[in-house]
């Protein structure tokens, strides 16, 4: 499973929490907001605010996405582990 963050560069609690998250040396993707071609996949994810965090799989389907706004890299992988004890 892989974390998606879907943030903007103007989103300064964005930008915040990607700088915890890299200092714990968390991994994760973004998914730029900001780009063009990603505007109508946020409307069918019905993003409003950022960021968004979510558990992908490998072949990208979203498995879990938080609401909007900053969670504990604890928090997110105990979700990975129950999307794990589901399959």
């Amino acid at each position: 499973m892989i974390v998606r963050i879907i943030s903007s560069k103007n989103c300064p609690r964005c930008k915040g929490y990607l700088l915890r998250l890299d200092k714990q040396g968390f991994k994760y993707q973004i998914y730029d907001s900001d780009d063009p071609k990603n505007k109508g996949q946020l409307d069918a994810w019905r993003i409003t605010d950022l960021p968004v965090i979510q558990i992908i799989d490998e072949s990208e389907k979203v498995r879990y996405s938080f609401p909007a706004g900053t969670y504990s890299t604890r928090f997110i992988n105990a979700k990975i582990d129950e999307l794990k004890e589901k399959k």
